[in-house]
């Protein structure tokens, strides 16, 4: 089949903002639904925009439905009203849409995780579905400013999401995730927060070159591992359970030194490898207040903090003394 998808919305024109941020929550899933329908045989087009208005956004992404031919055409969204509707469903052209099976299938797999079902709807005013040629399907994983509906979303895995919205395309896809695509993370404990902040250098080679992510609430600052397979999980959690460092596994005198800028704090958190790779064999202390976080270096000369401020660049905050 050949499926034609995007996220709602765009990075330009982000949609609904709840408890959950709507078009950043569906870019993810719309990446994970793609892979999945991928690996079972399906071909999809990337029908994303990067407009910066509704029409915008809208029509960059039928034209592009448009462009060539596709079986069915799939619109990832989060609903948002007044923080008390919830529910999954999903919107189709007309009660004679070829896709009103498949969005059944979709409304009630997702159904199944918890979200109360509010069916399959019809709109033939919606842009998509007036202007998109293939049979095609706004789905509605849930409101994002539903406390209900976002305490069940965050229960499931992206795969487990992504698995139940695929099923209800093909049912040729499993339900739920083949054990071998179940993945882990690891969370430590808080991290002693001494006098200058958090030393790196002792925490990071225990790691074994994991990508790992710094995560903070008021001043405390926890470390989440990038996904690990179940051999990778028991490896790693067996050397932190030795050096007092696992937590659980989820299914200055006269001299300069460099304070940077607040981290970027992406999906996951703050990617201390990426950051660490500018500071050489410098050591750094990782401090926070609330989600901020930001590193001190050791005390250096005038000359290394010339070069690893222009190392650094827009994230070097200051130099102090």
């Amino acid at each position: 089949m050949i499926i034609g998808k995007r996220a709602g919305h765009s990075d330009n024109f982000i949609g609904s903002v709840g408890i959950v941020n709507e078009h950043e929550q569906m870019k993810i899933l719309d990446k994970i639904t793609t892979d999945i329908l991928v690996k079972y045989g399906h071909k999809v087009i990337d029908c994303n925009s990067n407009g910066y208005s509704e029409n915008e956004e809208l029509k960059e992404g039928a034209d592009k439905a448009n462009s060539q031919y596709i079986d069915l055409f799939l619109s990832l969204h989060m609903n948002s009203f007044n923080g008390k509707a919830n529910g999954t469903e999903c919107l189709v052209y007309n009660e004679y849409s070829k896709a009103k099976e498949v969005a059944k299938r979709i409304t009630f797999n997702l159904s199944k995780l918890g979200f109360f079902n509010r069916g399959v709807k019809y709109n033939s005013n919606l842009y998509e579905m007036k202007n998109i040629e293939a049979p095609n399907i706004i789905v509605e994983v849930c409101f994002c400013d539903s406390k209900v509906d976002i305490d069940i979303y965050n229960r499931y895995s992206w795969e487990e999401l992504g698995y139940a919205i695929c099923n209800g395309i093909d049912y040729n896809i499993p339900l739920r995730p083949p054990e071998e695509d179940n993945l882990y993370y690891i969370e430590t404990k808080v991290l002693d927060y001494g006098t200058l902040g958090i030393y790196l250098s002792h925490v990071v080679p225990y790691f074994l070159g994991v990508v790992i992510y710094a995560l903070s609430y008021s001043n405390n600052i926890w470390i989440e591992t990038e996904y690990l397979t179940e051999e990778e999980e028991k490896n790693l959690r067996e050397i932190l359970v030795k050096e007092k460092l696992y937590y659980k596994t989820e299914e200055e005198n006269g001299e300069k030194y460099i304070v940077t800028n607040y981290l970027p704090y992406g999906e996951f958190g703050v990617n201390i490898l990426e950051i660490l790779k500018y500071f050489g064999s410098i050591n750094c202390y990782l401090l926070s207040d609330d989600k901020k976080i930001w590193f001190d270096t050791q005390w250096l000369n005038k000359y290394q903090c010339e070069k690893i401020k222009n190392s650094l660049g827009s994230w070097v905050y200051d130099i102090k003394s």
